[in-house]
């Protein structure tokens, strides 16, 4: 396994298999963990990268010399990731909710236009 103990990282959620927990565009902060499960405690959140680029996201359970054990939120199940994968271990410290902006249209003064942008708001407001 690697030391990056030091190391910080930021993984956004783009499907919806994590909902209501985690939602599309949500931002994970991670900060590395060390090497071994010393500083991890059991039902700690975390992300684990292996060396072939996959990530997973869950509830750490137990690592021994063999590879690690988690609880993954989607699809709910235990998981085993061998020794041999290189899993990379972060902590979840953060998590910053997406929240798009909504931007009222606007409409474009012309000729054609006969209402008025207040008869419009008007019409609505009945």
């Amino acid at each position: 396994m690697t030391d990056n103990s030091h190391a910080f990282s930021r993984i956004t959620i783009t499907t919806t298999d994590m909902e209501p927990r985690f939602c599309p565009g949500d931002t994970l902060i991670l900060q590395g963990l060390p090497s071994g499960g010393d500083a991890i405690r059991p039902g700690t959140e975390i992300a684990c990268t292996t060396r072939d680029g996959n990530t997973l996201i869950g509830q750490f359970l137990h690592q021994c010399a063999r590879g690690i054990i988690l609880s993954q939120i989607s699809p709910l199940k235990i998981t085993f990731i061998p020794a041999d994968h290189e899993p990379i271990l972060y902590r979840a410290i953060g998590l910053e909710r997406y929240s798009p902006t909504l931007i009222a249209p606007q409409i474009p003064p012309n000729s054609q236009n006969t209402k008025s942008q207040n008869d419009i708001y008007n019409a609505f407001s009945r």
